[in-house]
C-alpha cells in the first residue's frame, strides 16, 4: 500500500496530463519476446515512448498488473536504476514524455565512458642546466585519448615525487658533488598513469668562484665584511691557506655531526699557517645569512669579528643532512 500511496500522489502532481491515462482509454499492447535490444521507458516493447508505456505504468503500480507485455519490461521501467520500479521512474517517465528530459538517468549512467588509458610515457628526459644546488630537466610532452594532466618527477633525494603539469621544473636545494637519479610519468585527469620514462644521474658540481671560494663560503665572507665594516672596522682580506684550513675543519664537523672543531689550533700550527694572533668561529646552520647573524651577535660580546688586529680570514663550509652547513671562520693576525 505504502508504495500504491506515493505512485498516487505522483498521479495526483500530474493530473492534468495524464488523468486519461488511469481512466477508461484502450492500451495498445505489442509484446517483444524476442529478449533483444530493449529502449528504457518502452514497456510494450513497440519501439516507441509514448503514452501506452504511461499507462501500463500506472496500472502496474495500482498492481492492476503484475507484468508487462516486453520481455524486458521490469528492467525497462526501472529508469533511474535503483533496482526498484516506484513513482521516481513514473515520474521520470511523464518528464520524458513531456520533453522535459531528453534522457532517464540509467541512460546517462550507461553511456558515461570512463577512462582507463594511462598516457605515453615521456621521452627524451635530459637535465639542460646544472648548478651545484640545482638541476633543470625537460622532457618530450606525453600524449592521451583525452588530456595528460601533470606529470611526476622522481628523484633519488625523496621518496615522494614532484608534480608540475610542465615539461620543464628545476629540482633546487641539491647538494653540490652528489650524483642524483631523476625519472618521468605522466598522468591524466583520470588518475592513470604511464610506465615511469628512462632514468638519468646527473651529478653537482662544486662551483669555485674567481676568489677560491665557493659561492655559499663566498656569501659568508661578504657578510661578516659588510658586519665589520658597519662598525667603522675594515674588511677581512681573504687568505686561500687559511680557507683549505677551515675547510677541513668544518668536513671534520660535517662528519661527527658536532658545532665545533675539535683542535683547531692545532689544525692551523699543522698547516705552517704563521701569526701572531688567531682566532676561530663555527657554527651549524641552516644557511650562511644563519651562520653571519649568530657570529655577529656573539662577537658583539667576545670581539672576534670585530677585533681590529685581525686582519686575515678563511672561511670553509660543508654541507651537513641534519643541520644543514658546518661553517668555520679562520681569523688571524700577522
Amino acid at each position: 500500500m505504502r508504495k500504491v500511496r506515493s505512485f498516487l500522489f505522483a498521479c495526483l502532481s500530474l493530473t492534468m496530463v495524464f488523468t486519461v491515462l488511469i481512466g477508461l482509454s484502450p492500451i495498445e499492447i505489442r509484446a517483444n519476446t524476442d529478449g533483444g535490444e530493449f529502449i528504457y521507458g518502452d514497456l510494450n516493447g513497440d519501439g516507441n515512448i509514448d503514452s501506452t508505456d504511461a499507462a501500463l505504468l500506472t496500472r502496474y503500480m495500482l498492481e492492476i498488473i503484475s507484468d508487462f507485455p516486453s520481455a524486458d519490461g521490469m528492467k525497462a521501467a526501472d529508469v533511474n536504476g535503483d533496482g526498484e520500479i516506484d513513482s521516481i521512474d513514473y515520474t521520470l517517465l511523464s518528464r520524458r514524455l513531456l520533453d522535459i528530459i531528453d534522457y532517464f538517468p540509467v541512460e546517462e549512467d550507461s553511456t558515461e565512458v570512463i577512462d582507463t588509458e594511462a598516457p605515453s610515457i615521456p621521452e627524451n628526459l635530459e637535465a639542460i642546466e646544472v648548478t651545484d644546488t640545482s638541476v633543470t630537466l625537460k622532457w618530450d610532452a606525453s600524449v592521451d585519448n583525452v588530456s595528460v594532466k601533470g606529470y611526476n618527477v622522481y628523484s633519488s633525494r625523496s621518496s615522494f615525487p614532484t608534480v608540475t603539469s610542465d615539461t620543464k621544473i628545476t629540482i633546487s636545494n641539491l647538494v653540490p658533488e652528489n650524483t642524483y637519479t631523476f625519472s618521468v610519468n605522466a598522468f591524466d585527469e583520470e588518475g592513470n598513469e604511464s610506465d615511469k620514462s628512462e632514468s638519468i644521474e646527473v651529478t653537482t658540481p662544486l662551483t669555485i668562484l674567481e676568489s677560491g671560494l665557493t659561492i655559499e663560503e663566498q656569501e659568508l665572507f661578504d657578510l661578516v665584511n659588510e658586519a665589520r665594516v658597519s662598525e667603522g672596522l675594515e674588511p677581512l682580506v681573504l687568505d686561500l691557506e687559511l680557507t683549505h684550513v677551515a675547510r677541513i675543519l668544518a668536513q671534520e664537523m660535517s662528519d661527527n655531526n658536532s658545532f665545533e672543531p675539535t683542535e683547531p689550533f692545532k689544525a692551523v700550527r699543522e698547516n705552517n699557517i704563521s701569526y701572531r694572533a688567531v682566532g676561530v668561529n663555527s657554527a651549524g646552520a641552516r644557511s650562511p645569512e644563519r651562520v653571519a647573524n649568530m657570529w655577529s651577535a656573539h662577537d658583539k660580546d667576545t670581539g672576534l669579528i670585530y677585533n681590529e688586529s685581525l686582519e686575515y680570514t678563511g672561511v670553509g663550509i660543508v654541507r651537513n643532512s641534519s643541520y644543514g652547513r658546518a661553517a668555520v671562520q679562520l681569523y688571524v693576525a700577522r
